[in-house]
């Protein structure tokens, strides 16, 4: 093309063994060339004005129309004859029965990967409507794409070290095994995606969306995820350390077997969140909650717990070894079986704890009488 289009609207989908591509009509007044995806035949500005249209209702419930190439319509009986009730990219319902875009053959489909790629690198800053594209293994390494529509999009093994996806919408897509370093994700909307596997070493992720989304094994360490909301997210097996998480929303999300060590948890909430085995050693917790969270033989040693607010909280059998607790809340909270050797528990109230049999208090700083006598009294073993 010889101008730039602020919707490229050139979307992928795979059905079977084959690639469906439309254009979107989204495009600028100034664009005087459009290129059919399929045979890849340049039609002027006039003739693209008459070219037939596939209309759907589109994702967000807006209609959506699409451009096809009649030349290519022709050569397809299943398009003709409008057997297919749902567009073959975005998968919303179709309006009014209008031609069908191409299926391509499998040869077809590397040089296409190519075109689109190209396309989307000469975007330079410019919103991209890419709904429902396959775009799986595409290569998009400092790619600009802010405010780019990438719902529902296949990215899967992409590489997108460091893309600028600013305020970009990513609900629903699949990026298992993508390669996502350096990336800018501020604001930008996961929620629902899929982020298996995925790397996101040193990203910024400030204030990202990533809601119920699936990050289990992903790499995030090094990552700024301040502001971010995590609610409900699967972190299972996921490497946080090094992580920037101040006031992050992290409720109710899986942290089974998560590293985060050395992160920064300063005032985040993850009240609710299971995190059975998860290493937390030298995090900052300062101010945290984590009321009826689960931390069974969670590593939790050197971690700083200063305020924290761990009410409900399990700890069994979690090692606290020279944690600072000091004026935490341990309010109904099950120390069973946890180590606390050199913890820092001034001005914590241990008469408040639900359980502290097999608690190990080795030389630990700040227990005054009260509450070695209380400890001791329920279970706890006490050593100076």
């Amino acid at each position: 093309m010889k101008n730039k289009v602020i919707s490229v609207g050139l979307l992928m989908l795979v059905i079977g063994n084959s690639v469906v591509v439309h254009a979107s009509e989204n495009v600028l007044a100034t664009v005087q060339e459009i290129e059919c995806p399929v045979c890849l035949e340049k039609k002027t500005r006039n003739e693209y004005s008459s070219l037939p249209i596939f209309q759907c209702k589109g994702l967000d419930g807006r209609p959506f129309r699409h451009f096809v190439c009649s030349k290519c319509i022709e050569t397809s009986d299943g398009m003709r004859e409008g057997r297919i009730s749902v567009c073959p990219t975005c998968r919303a319902p179709r309006i009014i029965d209008q031609h069908q875009p191409v299926a391509l053959p499998p040869a077809q489909q590397e040089t296409l990967q190519d075109r689109i790629v190209t396309l989307l690198e000469t975007l330079n800053g410019v919103s991209a409507d890419l709904r429902g594209s396959y775009l799986t293994g595409a290569v998009l390494e400092d790619a600009n794409l802010t405010l780019a529509n990438l719902s529902y999009v296949n990215l899967t093994s992409a590489y997108l070290r460091f893309a600028n996806l600013t305020s970009a919408d990513l609900r629903g897509t699949d990026l298992t095994n993508v390669d996502l370093e350096g990336v800018n994700l501020t604001r930008a909307n996961l929620s629902d995606a899929n982020l298996t596997n995925s790397h996101f070493r040193y990203a910024n992720l400030i204030e990202i969306n990533l809601r119920d989304t699936n990050l289990t094994r992903a790499n995030l360490s090094g990552a700024n995820l301040t502001g971010a909301n995590l609610t409900g997210a699967d972190l299972a097996d996921a490497d946080l350390s090094y992580v920037d998480l101040t006031n992050i929303l992290l409720n109710r999300a899986n942290l089974i077997n998560a590293n985060l060590s050395y992160a920064n948890l300063t005032v985040a909430d993850l009240d609710g969140s299971d995190l059975t085995q998860a290493n937390l050693s030298y995090a900052d917790l300062t101010s945290i909650l984590l009321n009826r969270a689960n931390l069974t033989n969670a590593n939790l040693s050197y971690a700083k717990l200063i305020i924290a607010d761990l009410r409900g909280a399990n700890l069994d059998g979690s090692d606290l070894t020279q944690a600072n607790l000091s004026y935490a809340d341990l309010t109904n909270a099950n120390l069973t079986l946890a180590n606390l050797t050199r913890a820092n528990v001034t001005g914590t109230d241990l008469s408040k704890v639900a359980n502290l049999e097999g608690a190990r208090f080795i030389r630990s700083v700040g227990l005054d009488t009260e509450n070695r006598a209380y400890a001791i009294a329920h279970g706890a073993i006490v050593e100076d």
